[in-house]
C-alpha cells in the first residue's frame, strides 16, 4: 500500500489503532471512495483524508472481500479502509464529529466575525421559484441601521475586521441602508469587506463606484436563468425600462472592469435546461478572457408554481445527470475549474451552526440561516443581543437519517437538524465523479514527482 495522501494526524490520533482480529470477517469500510487509474487501483478514506494506491496483491484481496483476516489485510485494517463485518462506522464518525466540535469551540473566541445583512426583502424580480414567496416586503429603517453597526462594534472583537454578505430580497434596492452601515463602520474604526447575493440589474456606473469604494465588495453572485427569452420570462422585472436580460450582461461586464469577482449562476429545471447550451455560449465569448468571472449552474428546488402552474421541476436523478453534463461542459469551456480538493471529515457545518457567523433581517432580528428570517427564526435582536441561546444550540445539531448511513460521502456532507433542506441529497452523483477525478489527479502528480525525484 502506497501513501498518495497522507492521513489527517489529528483525527487518526482520535480514532484508536484497530486491533487485528484473526478468524473475524472483514468488510471495506463504507466511508471509502474506490477508483481505478489504469492498472492501479485507488482508495480514499473520507473520514481520515488518507488517499492510498493499493499493491497487486491488495487489490485481488479487496476483490475478495468481504472475507476473512489474512496478514494481506493488515495495512488496510490498521489505516481504516477495511473493518470488521460488524463495525458501525457511522457511529464512530458522528462521535469524531461530535469531539472535533468540541475541541474547536472550546479553543475559538466568541467573536461574530461574519455577518449576513439583509437590508430588505423587497426586490424587483418575481422569479417563481423564489424561497421568500409570502415573506413580508420590509426595508431597515435609520434607527435599525445604527443598532446594526452598534451590534457589529460590541460583537467584532479586538481584531474589529468583519465580512458583510448582502443578501435579501434584492440588496441593490436598499443602496442608501447598505452605504449607511458601511459608513457607520468606518466612523467605528471596524475594517470590512463584502460580497452580495443580487440579480445584478441596478449596477450602473454610480453604484459600481461605490460598491468599490465604500461598500468593499470583492464578490458578486449573479443568477441568470437563461438565455434573452427566458430570463426575461423567468426574472418578470417590475418596471423594466430595457431589456433586463442585456442589461444585466452589460452590468457584469462593467463589475468585472472595476475588479469585482464575478460567479453567475443559471438555476435550471425543466422549463429552461435546454437553454443551458445557448447561455453557455454567450457567456463563454463575452467574459472567457476575465480571471474574475466563473459560471456554474445550481438545480432548483423546492415544489414551486410556475408561469404555467407546474409545480414538477425535475426528478432528483434528472438533476444529477444533467449536474453532471452540464458541469463537465463548463469545465470544458475553461469558465469554472474543477474542485480538485478531496473529500474529507466535515464537522462545522454550514454558517447556521457557525458561532462566529449571523444573519440581521430588515428589522433588526437576528437568525442562524439567511434563508429564515421569520419570528420564529430569530435568537435575538441588534439591540437586546442573544436572546435565546436554546435556538443556538438546536441548530448545532446534526440531522442523521438511515439512507445517509452507508452512503460513502456521509462524513462529508454534515446536514444540520432545523435546516429545511436537511433531506436533500443534492447532487450525489456530480460529487462522486468529481471527487473520483480527484483521487486520480493527485494520483498522477504523485508519480510524476516520484519519476522527477527519481
Amino acid at each position: 500500500m502506497i501513501t498518495v495522501v497522507e492521513p489527517q494526524q489529528h483525527i487518526a490520533k482520535l480514532w484508536s489503532e484497530p486491533a487485528l482480529k484473526e478468524g473475524t470477517l472483514y468488510r471495506l469500510m463504507h466511508y471509502v471512495l474506490r477508483v481505478e487509474d489504469g492498472c492501479t487501483v485507488l482508495l480514499h478514506n473520507v473520514v481520515t483524508g488518507h488517499l492510498v494506491a493499493l499493491e497487486q496483491q491488495e487489490a485481488e484481496m479487496l476483490g475478495r472481500l468481504p472475507a476473512m483476516y489474512c496478514p494481506a489485510m493488515e495495512p488496510l485494517i490498521q489505516s481504516h479502509f477495511v473493518v470488521p463485518a460488524d463495525y458501525d462506522e457511522h457511529a464512530q464518525t458522528i462521535k469524531l464529529q461530535t469531539v472535533l466540535r468540541m475541541l474547536t469551540k472550546a479553543q475559538q473566541k466568541p467573536d461574530i466575525t461574519h455577518y449576513t445583512i439583509l437590508p430588505t426583502t423587497a426586490c424587483n424580480a418575481r422569479c417563481y421559484y423564489c424561497f421568500q414567496q409570502g415573506l413580508k416586503r420590509t426595508t431597515m429603517s435609520d434607527e435599525i441601521i445604527h443598532q446594526v453597526a452598534d451590534f457589529i462594534n460590541a460583537h467584532c472583537g479586538n481584531d474589529r475586521k468583519v465580512r458583510i454578505s448582502w443578501f435579501g430580497g434584492e440588496p441593490t434596492i436598499a443602496a442608501r441602508q447598505i452605504s449607511t452601515i458601511c459608513e457607520e463602520l468606518q466612523k467605528k474604526n471596524i475594517m470590512y469587506r463584502s460580497s452580495m447575493t443580487t440579480n445584478g440589474y441596478l449596477f450602473d456606473q454610480k453604484m459600481t463606484e461605490t460598491a468599490v469604494d465604500l461598500w468593499k465588495l470583492k464578490y458578486v453572485m449573479i443568477s441568470v436563468d437563461g438565455t434573452e427569452k427566458n430570463y426575461n420570462s423567468i426574472k418578470r422585472f417590475q418596471n423594466a425600462k430595457d431589456n433586463p436580460y442585456q442589461r444585466v450582461m452589460g452590468n457584469v461586464e462593467r463589475l468585472l472592469e472595476h475588479g469585482i469577482r464575478v460567479s453567475m449562476r443559471m438555476n435550471f429545471d425543466l422549463n429552461n435546461y435546454l437553454d443551458f447550451f445557448d447561455l453557455l455560449d454567450d457567456v463563454s465569448e463575452r467574459f472567457h478572457g476575465s480571471p474574475l468571472f466563473f459560471f456554474h449552474v445550481h438545480q432548483v428546488n423546492g415544489e414551486h408554481e410556475d408561469s404555467f402552474g407546474k409545480k414538477e421541476h425535475g426528478k432528483n436523478e434528472w438533476f444529477q445527470d444533467k449536474l453532471l453534463e452540464y458541469q463537465e461542459l463548463v469545465h470544458e469551456k475553461g469558465l469554472y475549474p474543477l474542485n480538485e480538493e478531496l473529500p474529507e471529515l466535515n464537522f462545522k457545518g454550514c454558517q447556521a451552526s457557525n458561532d462566529h457567523s449571523v444573519t440581521i433581517n430588515p428589522q433588526g432580528g437576528i437568525s442562524r440561516c439567511p434563508e429564515l428570517v421569520s419570528d420564529e427564526d430569530l435568537i435575538g435582536t441588534v439591540r437586546e443581543g442573544i436572546t435565546n441561546p436554546a435556538l443556538i444550540s438546536a441548530w448545532s445539531k446534526p440531522s442523521d437519517f438511515d439512507k445517509c448511513v452507508e452512503c460513502p460521502l456521509f462524513p462529508n456532507c454534515m446536514k444540520l437538524h432545523l435546516c429545511p433542506a436537511s433531506h436533500r441529497c443534492v447532487a450525489k452523483k456530480e460529487s462522486l465523479t468529481r471527487f473520483q477525478n480527484a483521487m486520480k489527479k493527485h494520483y498522477r502528480s504523485f508519480s510524476r514527482s516520484i519519476q522527477k525525484g527519481g
